[in-house]
């Protein structure tokens, strides 16, 4: 049997690299201030959210 761990690259990094502008959220007190934020920047942006696999 063949297993393979996968992991998520950091996708507000990833933006970051791509000329958008990125956010990380991993507090949801903070989502709204990140959505926010990115809403009000003028072009791309990116709100990467992390949650407990174990809670969804």
């Amino acid at each position: 049997m063949w297993q393979t761990s996968l992991h998520n690259p950091d996708f507000a990094a990833l933006a970051e690299l791509c000329g958008a502008t990125g956010g990380r959220v991993t507090d949801a007190g903070r989502l709204t201030e990140a959505v926010r934020a990115a809403v009000d920047h003028r072009g791309p942006a990116l709100v990467e959210g992390s949650t407990d696999p174990q809670l969804v």
